[in-house]
């Protein structure tokens, strides 16, 4: 029966080349799960990106559908017509432009009318004559007429009348206004 030496050249070259083997193996190993985490980092940083986007984009789309609810919520009051609806209008409309509006008074009572349009009847309105009085600078005093021009409620404009107060370099001009406003008049059952 013959011997082998554990401590031979030989066994020491191979117990070399198996820990240079071993050791190529964890290298690759490490390698792998080094390249396997930065690309698992890289792609939870991609998605968090694209999350923020997603939640600002959300934010903003929420926003934007609140403002169009208020709008039409606006427009459903607006389009009921009504003085007291046309006075709040051109209330946030003097405000917004900066002019002074001294007086919104209705002139008379209200008329009853059946309104049509083309073959389509709108029902009975009742039809207020409203006189509207105010003064400020040249372009602020436009600016609310053009609004009248197009008021998103059932007003009809009927007269305008615009005179200068001061002819100096602030420009001020006084209006006088004739407006129909009509109101959607609701039958009684």
């Amino acid at each position: 029966m013959k011997y082998v030496k554990l401590y031979s050249p030989g066994n020491v070259e191979r117990a070399r080349y198996v820990q240079i083997a071993v050791a190529a193996v964890a290298i690759a190993v490490c390698v792998f799960v080094m390249v396997s985490t930065v690309l698992g980092v890289q792609r939870v940083q991609r998605t968090e990106s694209a999350l923020d986007k997603a939640v600002f984009q959300c934010r903003t789309l929420s926003r934007a559908a609140e403002k169009l609810q208020e709008q039409a919520a606006s427009q459903a009051f607006l389009s009921r017509g009504g003085v007291e609806s046309f006075a709040l209008q051109l209330s946030r409309w003097s405000r917004d432009s900066g002019v002074d509006v001294e007086s919104l008074s209705p002139e008379g009572a209200p008329a009853a009318m059946d309104i049509k349009v083309g073959e389509t009847k709108l029902g009975i309105w009742n039809a207020h004559k409203v006189r509207i009085n105010g003064r400020g600078n040249f372009v602020q005093v436009m600016s609310v007429l053009n609004r009248l021009r197009n008021p998103h409620m059932p007003v009809q404009l009927d007269s305008v009348l615009v005179q200068a107060v001061d002819s100096g370099i602030s420009g001020i001009v006084s209006f006088n206004v004739i407006c129909t406003v009509y109101e959607k008049k609701i039958e009684s059952s």
